[in-house]
């Protein structure tokens, strides 16, 4: 594809996009009036305790208000660095990141004072030196803010995301995703040669201020595709893995390109390996409906392995991936019951 029809693209999405935030921030300010309290006579007639409609109004139009405070942000630092010929610069970097950091801050910020959406993190100790790789349990298309603020909002380092393509129309994303050192990856192509090659590109360089991220499971866990991921391990280059898929109750098997990608780019690079407990109701945008106000905050935890103790062969890398995924899911159910 040429760089005039991938630019041409890139303007056509972006136009798109970030019309439709202006869009839909406009039409809910101005109908504000009549939204709040239809919002509030929809609470009274199904008895919904804790105004749930009342405060997800309130969290869609503050989320619209971060976005576009983020893509005017952006637009500044194009300004501001020479119309992006400057965006390889620490100075540039740290600006963008730092901009990063304080669009997922304040969308925290507003999903607390709205929805009730809290993160309590055990211990942050294994992540708070970067030069690692977090490979992070996937549950929710909410949770993906959790490594965010865990590396950005508290220990203050910079991370790099392996993100779905499809994150692209979320115009801020999209715009610091291709300005920051991250990638947004074709999860279902048939040939990966090219994903592989962006992903050891983005974890190469890693320091003690920067991590990587990436979701092993690709996507986010239900039981129908729990069963669809267990087929495909055992139709897959690796059927022996297929009984160690089944052990797995609470994640979805890893799918290990990725992981090892990374692990291949950054040689000397530790990990860390992220659970969290409070989105497994939240896995569609009706159960997140469902599940608001949040009655207890979202507990994360994490161990971190040092890279001694990573095998150097492939096959033995999968192994030890799945070996940290059953321990991940051993930690899930047994903070599970201590709940019930």
């Amino acid at each position: 594809m040429s760089t005039a029809t991938i630019g041409g693209s890139v303007l056509r999405r972006r136009s798109i996009s970030v019309s439709a935030v202006v869009m839909a921030l406009v039409v809910s300010v101005m109908f504000a009036p009549l939204l709040f309290p239809a919002a509030a006579v929809v609470d009274v007639v199904t008895r919904r305790k804790g105004w749930p409609h009342v405060r997800l109004l309130t969290m869609v139009i503050g989320a619209l208000a971060v976005e576009l405070v983020g893509i005017i942000g952006a637009g500044a630092l194009w300004v501001l660095f020479g119309g992006g010929r400057y965006f390889h610069t620490r100075l540039a970097q740290r600006a963008h990141f730092a901009l990063q950091k304080w669009w997922t801050g304040t969308l925290l910020t507003a999903a607390e004072h709205t929805v009730g959406l809290r993160i309590q993190v055990e211990d942050p100790s294994p992540a708070a030196r970067g030069n690692a790789i977090v490979i992070g349990r996937h549950t929710s298309i909410g949770d993906a803010v959790i490594p965010a603020v865990l590396l950005s909002n508290l220990l203050d380092l910079h991370p790099r995301y392996v993100i779905k393509r499809t994150l692209m129309w979320v115009p801020f994303i999209d715009i610091l995703g291709h300005r920051l050192p991250h990638h947004f990856v074709e999860r279902d192509t048939d040939d990966n040669t090219r994903e592989i090659t962006a992903l050891r590109a983005i974890a190469t360089g890693l320091d003690d201020h920067t991590s990587v991220v990436i979701f092993p499971e690709g996507t986010f866990f239900t039981p129908a595709r729990r069963l669809r991921s267990i087929e495909r391990v055992r139709s897959g280059s690796r059927p022996d893995l297929a009984a160690r898929a089944e052990v797995l109750q609470h994640v979805l098997p890893p799918r290990p390109a990725g992981t090892l990608a990374l692990l291949d780019g950054a040689p000397h690079a530790d990990v860390v390996v992220l659970g969290h407990l409070g989105f497994e109701q939240c896995n569609s945008l009706k159960a997140i409906h469902r599940s608001v106000p949040f009655r207890r905050p979202i507990c994360v935890w994490m161990w971190r392995v040092p890279r001694d103790e990573v095998p150097a062969g492939r096959e033995q890398r999968v192994d030890w991936l799945y070996g940290q995924w059953l321990k991940l899911d051993r930690s899930i159910a047994a903070r599970l019951g201590n709940i019930g």
